[in-house]
């Protein structure tokens, strides 16, 4: 980038300014003299402070860290502010401060401590606020033309300041760098975003935090320009690995500036969000009328017309979910973020689309389309629209261990609130993680689990399929065994309900005509059980991501010039959406697929493997290589060969430098091995898992626990182990009763091992072995009263799957009956 363009990139407020000492020049301080630099001001330090350096050597002399020290020695706090803001604040500027102040700058970072800047952009009316270190984005966000001290400022300097975020003595350098807050997200995304970076009076010389930071961004030579005077040949080096450098001085670079104002127009900027999609009313126009088509293409094709959601026909299009009122009620009262979640087919996205149409008349709605770093800007946009804002985020597992979860948690305000989904089983795993990573408390949070229909909504099912003539062989049931079987047999899951009708005549034919055309040919075939798998178990996928991991790229254009194929995907720019990843799922677990499916992943691992350092398939490799998400993708109708085929993809990726030393993938491998009875392999596995989870602080250990506690309980009922059958017991209850995970659903439901054990076992105890047993059982139904208590308090949202935490609290008392009655007959015998 040329200076010529660099000014006119920053005319067009698209420019970022990055500050160093060298700006300050030409300015005086409020004691009439220069701003001091690193020497100079140690200098300073020294006579004001009456310091003794009589022993100290010249380098110590200049170490600003210690003289700071060594002035603290003989003087106050206070003295020490005294001086400093003597010496920071600004009284008068050069002509050129206030033209480079007026420019409207994108965002402006400074490594001064001198409101120069400040004081310039008051000259020409435009109030710009000083922002210290440990302000958050969004306190950033709300102060407009924000100056940014990232060493801290005089303006904010505080006795508790200057051991903390103002940069001088040696303690605060200690307290506090760049990655302890939010400073590396915010530059970074800033740096990447900003089609123009200036730096004034900065050699890139001395900050080796903020150099690491510059390093990290590709191509950022092609943007960036420094402004200076005079460098040393150590410093032009320096600067030049990062852009260009004007070494005619600031002065010179301003009045370049005033000669561009005079002839150049700047870009009239209307801010386009880039990350964050808005929904408006316009684009919800209502439909006439609502056909069978329509209601086949949402029910089995999970294909969504917002205009029939926003109709007054909208009753005859779906089923309005209860918990849809309730949600709105929520997220525009005291809550800060809902989640809403449930298993796949079970209706998330429907209620998704349904409450974004019905919060456009609350407020302004986004909704999370495409992940890139200019979601920091998008955010401060969102941030300075008036009234109500809802920002929409599907599958938050996606984000929840990358920047963008971290940006979003730095935006928590009363007129801003998150919606999120998840996987259920997702969310059993990650919720304690979320409210960690987006820093809000649970008080904060409503949840919903939407899994189960309310009993009006399986009504308006079993009426909405009479409607559309849409039970197939169950068309001549009566209205009492529709609902029977919508009840019992789908347990009141639109899951459940539609994979079983997805087996009609009809729509086996529908499915038929999708497998012809999708897997035509073995390369198309590769290409779409990639999309089913990753659909199947809530990965995005682009088609980039096809061309890297599958290498076809002939085969992936092929797919997109397919019309037909465009009806089951949609393909929007590089983005690749199944229109019904229930189908997807439906096909791969009903047909002889597995060894496909296995080829599949064996081939993409490495790949994603060699690339794991780019954010989302390092996520694609913890996502594939879950068991859970598995058993997904697999038919199990054949459960060894499923086995067989998961078993060697575990085999095959072992020694990836992922997986190797990962605690997940070693636990993920155990489980597998449990599954099939192999509790040696399984055992070692674990003891790996347990291993490397101990040297990296990693946050499975509570899952590594459970399943020590499942392989104890299933071992020993499997070799009935008699002898070692109490002790494997009281070890199994220990890891399960004092689990360390906040939620405990997942350890509570090893519980139902309980019953087949007591069952093997019991009869072969002591007496006292016994009452512990009984005492143990006793205990833990306790606990899970106390967890299913815990679930109606969560915001009276939800079950949480507490429908199987009632059953095994049932199989508990059941259990205890038995063994007091037995115990009391053996005490009549003995009479």
């Amino acid at each position: 980038m040329t200076l010529d363009e660099a000014i006119m990139s920053a005319l067009d407020g698209e420019a970022l300014l990055f500050l160093g000492a060298g700006f300050s020049k030409g300015a005086m301080n409020m004691a009439q003299r220069e701003f001091p630099l690193g020497k100079t001001l140690c200098i300073r330090l020294i006579e004001d402070g009456k310091i003794d350096t009589s022993e100290d050597s010249e380098e110590d002399c200049a170490d600003l860290g210690y003289i700071t020290e060594r002035y603290l020695e003989n003087n106050t706090k206070q003295d020490l502010i005294k001086f400093l803001r003597s010496e920071f604040h600004c009284n008068t500027l050069a002509d050129y401060h206030k033209i480079i102040a007026e420019i409207n700058w994108k965002r402006i970072y400074t490594t001064n401590y001198d409101d120069v800047f400040e004081r310039a952009s008051g000259e020409c009316s435009i109030l710009r606020q000083s922002v210290s270190p440990e302000m958050s984005l969004m306190e950033i966000a709300e102060r407009k033309n924000a100056i940014i001290h990232m060493n801290g400022s005089i303006s904010e300097l505080t006795e508790e300041t200057l051991d903390s975020t103002f940069k001088l003595s040696s303690s605060s350098y200690f307290k506090r760098t760049i990655t302890d807050n939010d400073w590396a997200i915010c530059l970074h995304n800033d740096l990447m975003n900003a089609k123009c970076l200036i730096f004034i009076g900065y050699s890139m010389d001395y900050d080796l935090e903020l150099t690491q930071i510059f390093a990290s961004i590709e191509k950022i030579r092609e943007k960036c320009i420094f402004v200076t005077w005079k460098p040393t040949k150590r410093q032009l080096n320096q600067m030049s690995r990062f852009g260009e450098v004007d070494s005619n001085g600031c002065e010179k670079f301003a009045e370049k500036i005033k000669q561009f104002k005079e002839s150049y127009t700047p870009m009239e900027r209307i801010y386009e969000t880039y990350c964050l999609k808005e929904i408006k009313e316009e684009d919800c126009g209502a439909a006439v009328s609502v056909n069978d088509e329509d209601v086949t293409d949402l029910l089995f094709y999970g294909e969504i017309r917002m205009d029939k959601i926003f109709s007054s026909n909208r009753s005859k299009y779906l089923i309005t979910r209860k918990c849809v009122n309730e949600i709105i009620s929520d997220v525009t009262g005291i809550y800060t973020a809902v989640i809403i979640h449930s298993d796949l087919g079970n209706g998330k996205s429907v209620i998704l689309r349904e409450l974004e149409v019905k919060l456009i008349s609350k407020g302004r709605v986004f909704f999370l389309n495409e992940l890139n770093p200019y979601l920091q800007d998008d955010m401060d946009y969102i941030c300075s629209l008036r009234g109500m804002k809802f920002v929409f985020v599907e599958n938050y597992n996606r984000i929840i261990d990358y920047d963008e979860a971290k940006i979003f948690s730095k935006y928590q305000r009363d007129d801003i609130k998150f919606i999120f989904t998840v996987r259920t089983y997702l969310n059993e795993n990650l919720y304690q993680h979320f409210l960690r990573v987006f820093s809000v408390s649970e008080e904060k949070v409503a949840m919903y689990d939407i899994n189960t229909l309310t009993k009006s909504e399986e009504t308006r099912m079993c009426e909405l399929l009479d409607t559309y003539s849409l039970w197939g062989e169950r068309s001549t049931w009566n209205h009492s065994r529709k609902m029977k079987y919508i009840q019992k047999q789908c347990h009141g899951e639109i899951k459940d309900l539609m994979l079983d009708l997805l087996n009609s005549e009809n729509m086996q034919r529908k499915i038929n005509k999708i497998l012809d055309l999708l897997f035509e040919n073995d390369d198309l075939k590769e290409i779409t059980l990639l999309i089913f798998i990753c659909k199947s178990i809530a990965i995005d996928l682009q088609l980039d991501d096809i061309v890297l991991l599958l290498n076809k790229q002939v085969k992936t254009a092929l797919v997109l010039k397919n019309e037909s194929i465009r009806e089951f995907l949609d393909f929007d720019r590089n983005r690749i959406e199944l229109k019904s990843p229930l189908v997807a799922r439906y096909i791969l677990q009903n047909n002889n697929f597995n060894a496909d499916i296995e080829r599949v992943l064996r081939k993409i691992l490495p790949v994603l493997d060699e690339h794991r350092y780019v954010g989302h398939y390092k996520n694609m490799l913890r996502m594939v290589i879950s068991y859970s998400n598995l058993r997904m993708v697999f038919n199990l109708k054949n459960k060894k060969k499923a086995n067989d085929c998961m078993i060697g993809i575990y085999e095959s990726s072992k020694n990836l430098n992922y997986h190797k030393e990962n605690p997940f993938f070693w636990l993920q491998y155990a489980i597998a091995r449990m599954e099939i009875k192999d509790y040696n392999s399984a055992k070692i596995y674990l003891d790996n898992a347990a291993s490397y989870c101990q040297e990296k602080f990693g946050e499975d250990s509570w899952q590594i626990e459970t399943n020590k506690a499942r392989l104890l309980l299933e071992r020993t009922m499997y070799e009935k182990d008699v002898m070692a059958s109490f002790s494997n017991f009281e070890e199994a209850f220990s890891l399960l009763y004092n689990n360390r995970t906040p939620d405990l659903h997942y350890p509570l439901r090893q519980v139902s091992l309980f019953q087949p054990y007591y069952e093997t076992f019991y009869k072969n105890f002591s007496d006292a072995e016994k009452n512990i047993f009984l005492f143990d059982c006793r205990k833990m139904e306790e606990k899970i009263e106390n967890y299913l208590s815990k679930q109606k308090k969560n915001v009276g949202k939800g079950s949480w799957n507490s429908r199987g935490m009632v059953n095994i609290q049932k199989q508990l008392r059941k259990m205890r009956s038995e063994m007091v009655a037995i115990e009391n007959l053996g005490h009549i015998n003995e009479k």
